[in-house]
């Protein structure tokens, strides 16, 4: 059976190498991130770093059910102007234009996340 071999995963690598976090739908992957510590770290790291984040059809969940969601005390669907995509559909030119602003300062209780 073709495919890709995953080198990184959640466990080894450190979300400030990376742009931006996405997660696309999947009921089953996105109730397997929402038990998962360091898909919550990730997320976590994510926003206290400025960079997009975006959740598309189920993954939404992941975003109500966070610890970011319990630390900011906000919806997080509805932080579009500070790079908090969720939708149940992707819209990858509005991912593409959020990505491209590469860091959104200015995101409110970051200092409540530890390093």
């Amino acid at each position: 059976m073709g495919g890709v071999e995953a080198k990184k995963t959640l466990g080894n690598s450190h979300m400030v190498l990376f742009d931006a976090v996405i997660v696309p739908g999947g009921a089953e992957h996105v109730q397997a991130l929402m038990e998962d510590g360091d898909a919550q770290a990730y997320l976590l790291e994510a926003y206290k770093h400025a960079k997009p984040i975006a959740a598309y059809g189920e993954a939404q969940a992941l975003l109500a059910d966070s610890d970011l969601a319990r630390i900011t005390g906000q919806d997080l669907g509805e932080m579009q102007d500070l790079g908090i995509l969720s939708a149940e559909q992707p819209d990858l030119a509005q991912f593409v234009q959020t990505l491209a602003q590469h860091r959104f300062w200015g995101r409110p209780k970051v200092s409540r996340i530890s390093n």
